[in-house]
């Protein structure tokens, strides 16, 4: 029951975007399940495998966001810079980009108008208390967060718990009875964390 309260209003008709017609079915599907979470929690969890095209996930929810008076940034690692841009460029769209070290020297991204950030190999932000997660942090506030990572957890929950505390509140869940988020995961308790994963991820 407490499943479904999460994620009923996620598997009502898709939201009436249009979506490029350079994705394929199975990006397009999970474009459209992002953009419920999004819409619904102010952060998603793309957590496919490498080579299903996250970053095309990414760019479409991006070309979404700018078609609704918004726009995005990409966070990455520095050796992606030139993926990314090779993607953007093949399916013309825009690309803000910085770099998670240049995040690390608290260096933010290009002005402050974008409303989705789009954080790739997300896991790198699994420790808050670094600097970069700071800056990510502080990034992110009032803005819709999107994670992309084909390894959400190396160490322990406690990484997912970091990851998904950039968007989300300790009692953002409680009142669909998943209790604190944050609590299970770092305890380790499966059940109650699995529930608003299985809400958040995609």
């Amino acid at each position: 029951a407490m499943l479904a309260t999460l994620v009923a209003p996620l598997e009502q008709p898709a939201p009436r975007v249009t979506l490029p017609p350079w994705l394929l079915p199975h990006q397009a599907d999970a474009v459209l399940r992002a953009r419920a979470i999004l819409d619904r929690f102010g952060g998603a969890l793309v957590a496919d495998g490498v080579g299903l095209g996250k970053t095309y996930v990414a760019l479409a929810l991006a070309e979404i966001e700018r078609a609704s008076g918004g726009d995005a940034l990409v966070v990455a690692p520095a050796a992606l810079r030139r993926e990314w841009q090779r993607a953007a460029a093949e399916v013309g769209a825009p690309l803000a980009f910085v770099s998670h070290t240049a995040l690390a020297r608290r260096r933010a991204g290009p002005g402050d108008a974008f409303t989705l950030l789009v954080v790739d190999e997300a896991h790198g932000f699994r420790n808050p208390r670094t600097r970069r997660y700071d800056t990510l942090a502080r990034l992110a506030i009032g803005r819709r967060v999107l994670l992309l990572t084909a390894t959400p957890i190396n160490n322990s929950t406690a990484d997912l718990a970091a990851l998904i505390h950039l968007f989300a509140g300790a009692g953002d869940f409680r009142p669909f009875g998943g209790g604190d988020l944050f609590a299970a995961l770092r305890s380790g308790e499966g059940e109650g964390a699995a529930l608003a994963l299985g809400a958040l991820t995609v």
